[in-house]
């Protein structure tokens, strides 16, 4: 299986960024929704998508209503590394995310001590969620984990990953 899109070209960031803006998509249509404990799956009348799925959706052709799931696992290596990785950032694992992405270990040094404060305010939105559940201000999950990435990717494009 193959992505119309080469994530091998992207940094750390601009994966972020565009599976953010992959899932913005997903998410406004009545037909998707996005759930962060599937990858993938068509269940005819509508699809559930995680972050990183929303990429594999968006990216591959399957036929509508095709009924149909899909894995990281059916991409090559190099895709698969950086789909796992955007499941990392949005879990909070910054690090292991970085390493799926080949990102040196010395740029991972100077990167991970920046990314403590966003990650010591946003830990308790990484579960995964099926429906869109409310904070006590009536917020998304969905916009707490996509403010944190959003932050993530600017840390990390400031430091030109």
């Amino acid at each position: 299986m193959k992505l119309d899109i080469d994530l091998a070209t992207l940094k750390p960031s601009e994966l972020i960024c565009l599976a953010l803006t992959e899932a913005r998509i997903v998410e406004a249509s009545p037909t998707n929704w996005l759930c962060m404990d599937l990858w993938v799956h068509d269940f005819g009348s509508y699809c559930k998508t995680c972050l990183a799925g929303a990429i594999m959706f968006r990216h591959t052709r399957i036929p509508t209503g095709s009924k149909r799931s899909l894995q990281p696992t059916a991409y090559d290596n190099v895709t698969l590394r950086r789909l796992l990785a955007i499941d990392k950032f949005r879990e909070g694992a910054i690090e292991d995310g970085l390493e799926l992405c080949d990102v040196s270990s010395l740029k991972l040094e100077a990167a991970c001590p920046k990314m403590e404060k966003p990650m010591a305010d946003a830990w308790v939105f990484f579960q995964p969620y099926d429906e869109p559940k409310e904070d006590e201000d009536g917020e998304l999950d969905h916009d707490h984990v996509f403010g944190f990435m959003d932050e993530i990717a600017s840390i990390l494009a400031a430091e030109d990953l």
